[in-house]
């Protein structure tokens, strides 16, 4: 899985940086997502607009409109005029020529704004393949509860929220790449869960998890490297 897009050339969850990602042959591509104020979802890894923006403030104070003319990727790639695109915007670019993670962002536990507008936006532009995966166990419960045929996958990056798989019975768990252990991949077969190791970015590392039989290794790299 290509995170957050192919990011050597554009920044990172740009239409640029999906489309990449397709380009260079990956079948699946990573992206993250938050939602304005008047629940626009948009691709972002952060709510606030200046780790990667030339704005301040928070994406949740916002209207998409008062967004639209801010440049993304700042840091990385100041010459890079990039728009932080609706999520409407990359489905209708990529359509189903690629798989998606859709990872879910949220301002607190029981923030289920995203998760309930993305699952219409799915609907409505006929997304095939694709699973939603989040660190807040409320967004998988509530997908589990209510659109049990979604897939889903937890992302856990410390060993102390692992007992949450047992009560949430995701079809995915996502761990950090040190957290990969004998135990754990032990573990996912006894309890009959994939695992999407993230973030992986050596060759090395790949195919050690290729040996270890793990489903998806989500990485910065290009396949060709």
């Amino acid at each position: 899985m290509s995170h957050r897009g192919y990011k050597k050339d554009y920044p990172e969850n740009t239409l640029k940086s999906l489309e990449s990602a397709r380009d260079l042959g990956f079948e699946w591509v990573e992206l993250d997502l938050v939602s304005t104020k008047d629940n626009v979802v948009i691709c972002s890894h952060n709510f606030d607009l200046e780790t990667e923006t030339n704005g301040k403030g928070y994406v949740f104070n916002f209207l998409y409109d008062d967004l639209k003319i801010l440049h993304t990727g700042v840091n990385f790639f100041p010459q890079k005029f990039e728009r932080i695109p609706q999520l409407e915007e990359v489905f209708k670019s990529l359509s189903n020529s690629i798989s998606y993670n859709l990872e879910i962002k949220t301002m607190s536990m029981f923030d289920l704004r995203t998760v309930k507008s993305l699952l219409s936006i799915i609907k409505d532009n006929k997304i095939k393949n694709f699973m939603i995966s989040s660190f807040n166990p409320m967004v998988i419960l509530y997908l589990k509860l209510f659109c049990f045929k979604v897939n889903t996958a937890f992302l856990v990056e410390s060993k102390k929220y692992l007992w949450l798989v047992n009560w949430l019975h995701p079809d995915f768990l996502n761990p950090r790449a040190d957290m990969l252990t004998d135990d754990l991949i032990r573990n996912s077969k006894k309890h009959k869960y994939g695992l999407i190791v993230w973030t992986v970015n050596s060759r090395m590392g790949i195919e050690y998890c290729i040996e270890k039989n793990v489903q998806s290794v989500i990485t910065d790299c290009s396949l060709n490297n």
